[in-house]
């Protein structure tokens, strides 16, 4: 990335551009997937809870219900 992007001579201007876009679009994809995205779910996780206890608390609400 360092060398294209440091080039010179026929078709540097596009070929710096380029590269420097794909290398700021790779630094953003790494922070998105190593910051964003857990801080996301484990906020997300806070207000949910496991499958089973769903499950459990569906039954329960079908078995107290009058009929």
């Amino acid at each position: 990335m360092l060398g294209v992007g440091s080039a010179s001579g026929a078709g540097a201007e596009t070929r710096v551009v380029i590269s420097t876009v794909i290398l700021f679009g790779l630094i953003g994809a790494t922070v998105f997937t190593l910051f964003v995205v857990p801080m996301a779910y484990s906020v997300l996780a806070r207000n949910t809870t496991s499958p089973e206890t769903v499950a459990k608390n569906l039954a329960h609400e079908q078995n107290s219900a009058p009929r």
